[in-house]
């Protein structure tokens, strides 16, 4: 290849010798470079690292709080749409200070909750599929996942937030501008 930048991440770790458990050195190595030449072609305005479908944090044009994230891989958020989307919501809410971690949290719901509706058959086909119905029925699903209380709300606030921003924003209409109402959220107590 030319360039380090032929190829990804991916693809060198694919490539690297047979019968190795542990990266071998010189892959270490390279994959150092490789984020650094990436790094450098966005930062010089070469490249749009927004653009991509896997953003590398290094890459990105805001303040890096929370070292062990080092990617946001938006591959699994389908359909095509929906991801689309997700990713211009995050790149406003990155630019205006929000951390990478709830960032994080919010695309992990997003992928929830696209896995949800292509298991149970609900069609994803714009916008206008997005349904007080399948917002119930999604809930419900989330509240009988067999994880903490504090999963159940990120998932549900996560999808809540997304949805209900991008339609104030008027990137999305949704035929009820709220996604959830405040009690229907499952919450991480109880209040009296």
């Amino acid at each position: 290849v030319e360039s380090l930048l032929d190829h990804d991440l991916n693809w060198w770790d694919a490539h690297r010798p047979a019968g190795s458990d542990r990266a071998p050195r010189w892959l270490c190595y390279l994959k150092r470079g490789w984020r650094a030449l990436f790094a450098f072609r966005a930062r010089a305005g070469l490249d749009d690292p927004w653009a991509h479908d896997i953003w590398y944090i290094d890459a990105l044009p805001v303040d890096r709080a929370a070292r062990h994230i080092r990617t946001l891989d938006w591959r699994p958020v389908n359909p095509g749409w929906l991801r689309e989307l997700a990713k211009r919501w995050a790149r406003h809410k990155l630019r205006n200070g929000i951390s990478l971690v709830h960032v994080t949290a919010v695309r992990l719901a997003t992928v929830r909750f696209g896995e949800f509706c292509e298991e149970h058959g609900w069609p994803l086909d714009g916008a206008r599929c997005l349904s007080r119905e399948l917002f119930d029925v999604f809930l419900d699903h989330v509240r009988c996942l067999p994880t903490g209380v504090a999963h159940k709300h990120a998932i549900a606030c996560g999808v809540k937030q997304l949805f209900e921003e991008t339609h104030d924003l008027g990137w999305i209409e949704l035929r009820n501008p709220r996604v959830y109402l405040p009690g229907e959220i499952p919450t991480r107590r109880d209040w009296l």
